[in-house]
């Protein structure tokens, strides 16, 4: 009996004989891991991940658009028309005036010619108007005017009477947009004071207009009444 319970005290055996050592453990894990990242692997070269299609996007978004020299221009003919060069100064002072661009609504020919050492133009100078340079916002449109008026001059007989109706409507529109800017614009101190001039100037005008006609009207009515004098003692006379 006491054998018997010396053998059943006995501490159990620390395992099976087929449990794993924990260096075979490590090893399948590592099998394990590696044929994860085989299966992610294989999986990422058949679908493109999110940062693969964001690339791509932005690839495509970043191709630059066809160069109009290279045949993708859409413009209308018009506007190739309206925007084609001319042999035109980079500045139009002292090559054209506003006054003698918007008088080609009215006439066909364009004179406007600045002799070497004066700040008006002829025509400017012989009608003795004011030679007024063009304003920076009416630029564009008045080399549009003067690209037309070129056109118009080389332009064949069958072609003149559609381009000059344009030359016209142009210049027309351009009186009216330095109208409505003038308008628009706020007058300065300087403007003012040379308004207030030119209209004090008007007034001595026409003052000194007034003063011809009374003394022109005193020495009518001093000769009448002289005749007047003489004709009333001759009768006396008599």
């Amino acid at each position: 009996m006491g054998n018997i319970t010396q053998n059943g005290a006995l501490p159990a055996s620390r395992g099976p004989k087929n449990r794993k050592r924990p260096r075979e453990v490590k090893d399948e894990v590592k099998d394990e891991v590696k044929d994860e990242i085989m299966n992610e692997d294989e999986d990422s070269s058949v679908l493109p991940t999110h940062r693969h299609r964001s690339r791509r996007r932005n690839s495509r978004s970043r191709t630059p658009s066809p160069s109009p020299s290279l045949g993708g221009n859409d413009n209308t003919p018009e506007e190739e028309e309206n925007t084609s060069p001319v042999d035109l100064p980079a500045s139009l002072d002292r090559h054209a005036c506003l006054r003698c661009v918007r008088f080609l609504a009215s006439e066909p020919g364009f004179e406007c010619k600045f002799p070497a050492r004066s700040i008006k133009c002829n025509r400017c100078t012989r009608l003795n108007s004011k030679c007024e340079p063009i304003p920076a916002f009416a630029d564009a449109e008045a080399r549009r005017i003067l690209s037309l008026q070129t056109k118009y001059e080389q332009s064949l007989p069958c072609e003149v009477g559609d381009l000059r109706d344009r030359v016209v409507a142009a210049a027309e529109a351009l009186t009216v947009s330095v109208r409505m800017e003038a308008q628009r614009r706020p007058k300065t101190a300087t403007e003012i004071s040379l308004a207030i001039l030119r209209g004090q100037e008007e007034i001595i005008g026409l003052n000194k207009e007034i003063v011809g006609l009374l003394r022109s009207i005193k020495a009518e009515l001093t000769a009448q009444g002289r005749e007047e004098k003489r004709n009333g003692k001759g009768k006396g006379r008599n």
